[in-house]
């Protein structure tokens, strides 16, 4: 409710859970045609109801809009969406006693299982050798994003009515973050934490010829962020925290 205030006030908003390690500015990778520009993450196929094979380029993985690293664009597209999200997400609790049915991520997702969001690869729109963006409709900041992916689709809400010409639709258009510079620990491969530090320290030093775990094949590529929401898999109640700290504290994150 809060972001939706927000966005309601005129305001852009970036959510973070706290698990996640930025090495770079996820802001100047966010497409500036996008209302929504949001992470993926691969899911287990036999979780129903949390995903869908979004990916136009990925058909058998089943992969979780996460929430967890989300950045919406005030406009009045925006605002309608993020109203209609909390309405579904608070009359799913109302009709349900399991609050997972609430849950916004949930909803988000099934949102766009509905609206039959298909994401497509930037890579079939960026230049082959500089990887750098090569459409007059998809740009950001930094100019490049290759493995990200855009989406769009025709929005109508059943909850706050906006005022179009007659026949007209509001076209929500979403954006994904980089897939291969951005890794859950849910599917970190081994030594994955190793790759991390040593990330840390090449950006650290300004080095170059290393910038670690699925640099792209300019070597100017780097990883973008990691999200630990796996790390504490194992772990109960406040052992659960300790274990997401100590994580992050042997990443090199600045944020402890």
């Amino acid at each position: 409710m809060t972001t939706a205030a927000a966005l309601c006030e005129g305001h852009n908003v970036f959510l973070s859970d706290t698990d996640v390690v930025f090495y770079r500015d996820p802001l100047q990778y966010a497409f500036h045609q996008a209302d929504i520009m949001i992470t993926g993450t691969r899911i287990d196929p036999s979780i129903t109801g949390w995903g869908d094979a979004f990916f136009t380029d990925r058909p058998d993985e089943i992969i979780t809009l996460n929430n967890g690293v989300v950045f919406y664009r005030s406009n009045p597209v925006t605002k309608n969406f993020a109203l209609t999200l909390i309405a579904h997400c608070v009359n799913n609790l109302k009709r349900n006693d399991d609050v997972q049915q609430g849950f916004l991520q949930r909803v988000f997702n099934m949102m766009m299982v509905h609206n039959k969001l298909a994401f497509h690869p930037c890579s079939n729109i960026s230049d082959p050798v500089t990887f750098r963006l090569n459409s007059p409709y998809i740009n950001n900041t930094v100019g490049e994003c290759y493995d990200c992916y855009y989406g769009h689709f025709p929005w109508w809400s059943d909850v706050v009515q906006p005022v179009l010409a007659e026949g007209k639709h509001e076209v929500l258009k979403l954006g994904a973050y980089p897939m291969q510079r951005f890794t859950s620990y849910c599917w970190a491969p081994a030594n994955f934490t190793e790759s991390l530090i040593a990330t840390a320290q090449a950006l650290n030093k300004s080095v170059s010829s290393n910038w670690g775990w699925n640099a792209l094949g300019n070597n100017q590529s780097r990883v973008l962020f990691t999200h630990a929401n796996c790390v504490d898999i194992g772990a109960t109640g406040r052992d659960r925290f300790q274990k997401k700290i100590n994580w992050l504290r042997s990443v090199g994150s600045w944020f402890l």
